[in-house]
């Protein structure tokens, strides 16, 4: 959840700012502005739910690992 709030923050501070190494926003920069921002939003959004995804996916091999030992 601290990962999640942390990237929240970070959409709010760089709103505007191209993503740095994403091809969606390289791309994205060629492109008028209304389509440019809509990409940009885009990648920065995937971005969070990748890294929250990542965060779950964490969580539940910690709790697998804890019923494993729990069990032997």
């Amino acid at each position: 959840m601290f990962s999640l709030s942390l990237q929240v923050l970070c959409l709010v501070v760089d709103q505007g700012k191209p993503l740095p190494g994403s091809m969606v926003a390289t791309i994205g920069s060629f492109l008028p502005h209304p389509f440019s921002m809509i990409l940009v939003g885009i990648a920065r959004y995937r971005m969070i739910l990748t890294d929250l995804l990542e965060d779950f996916a964490a969580l539940v091999f910690g709790l697998g690992m804890m019923y494993w030992i729990k069990t032997f």
